[in-house]
């Protein structure tokens, strides 16, 4: 029995890349990446009117000619289709591990991962509390060491900002922006912490241009990585997450709540305007399991056992592929 060759199918969003890579190295393997991108009527339509054929992407895709793989693992709507002609073409050989909610059947999938807010279930259906990552406690303690220095001169405790932005279900308003930014200052202020933050693509012109005004008219102890900078640099994302102490994220991403997860360290979420129901019933899961909280402008401290969702699946795929495949 050998290592199984690998293709990783994702529609390019690097939230949905991450969560396959994430799961491929836990299980010892090598993927190759292909995006998938699929053609007009096809990328409208829901995956489940989509038929089951490799023709249906897009001049933007990757070659998607054989020989097929082992195992395919897919994240990402339009995936879905692809997935599942791959599987048809090899008559079952090429195994298929579907990430997120398929919307079809999970039978179809040979295992499908999801978070619990999903509430879909089946005996091939692994449910996790939170979202897959490529994190280790091995390239944490990589980053620990490159960005110590860059972290060195803010005071401790420290406090690792992670900021998004608006998307589909939440809208952030110039209100909001001067509340979240407000309410970062007041925490440093008060506990005398030092901010090491990072935005994204979504934050946007506004938000930052108010965190910079915030930074220097209050002199706050912060080392900001701005997104929307003309030359930002190496974004410090893992050294802010092997270095603080504990954190403030955005509510817009699940990704951005379970990661600074991992470390066991206190999660303080920022709620948007907006929002939407599975965002709703993810946020309030994890103050059930007490791993996040309401962020009120205050530094907190708790304990929790750290999130370690991706070993869960990876343990859960060899289960239901042993027999087939040998995983390290």
């Amino acid at each position: 029995m050998t290592s199984p060759s690998c293709w990783i199918l994702h529609d390019g969003r690097i939230g949905n890349v991450v969560q396959c890579e994430g799961l491929a190295t836990a299980l010892g393997l090598s993927p190759t990446l292909k995006t998938v991108e699929l053609s007009f009527p096809w990328n409208k339509l829901p995956t489940g009117l989509c038929p089951r054929s490799t023709s249906l992407i897009s001049r933007g895709s990757s070659d998607l000619s054989g020989p097929y793989p082992d195992l395919v693992i897919a994240c990402g709507r339009q995936t879905v289709p692809i997935a599942l002609a791959i599987k048809k073409a090899t008559s079952g050989k090429t195994a298929t591990v579907y990430i997120h909610e398929p919307y079809v059947s999970p039978a179809l999938f040979d295992t499908v991962i999801v978070s619990e807010h999903d509430r879909l279930h089946g005996d091939n259906v692994a449910r996790l509390k939170g979202s897959l990552n490529a994190l280790s406690d091995v390239n944490l303690d990589i980053a620990r060491e490159a960005y110590k220095e860059r972290f060195a001169n803010l005071p401790r405790p420290l406090v690792g900002v992670l900021i998004g932005g608006g998307n589909g279900a939440y809208q952030v308003t110039s209100e909001s922006i001067k509340e979240l930014v407000d309410m970062l200052a007041n925490l440093s202020l008060e506990a005398g912490a030092g901010l090491a933050i990072t935005t994204s693509r979504r934050s946007g012109v506004e938000l930052e241009a108010t965190l910079r005004r915030a930074i220097t008219e209050r002199n706050l102890q912060a080392d900001v990585w701005y997104a929307g900078a003309e030359d930002p640099g190496d974004n410090p994302y893992k050294g802010i997450l092997a270095l603080s102490d504990s954190f403030v994220v955005t509510s817009d991403s699940v990704n951005m709540a379970c990661e600074p997860a991992f470390t066991g360290k206190p999660v303080q979420v920022y709620h948007w305007p907006g929002g939407r129901k599975k965002f709703f019933e993810f946020h309030d899961s994890f103050e059930n399991y007490g791993i996040t909280k309401k962020f009120a402008g205050k530094l907190a401290h708790w304990d929790y056992e750290p999130l370690r969702e991706t070993e869960r699946a990876a343990d859960f795929v060899r289960e239901r592929l042993k027999g087939r495949f040998k995983f390290s």
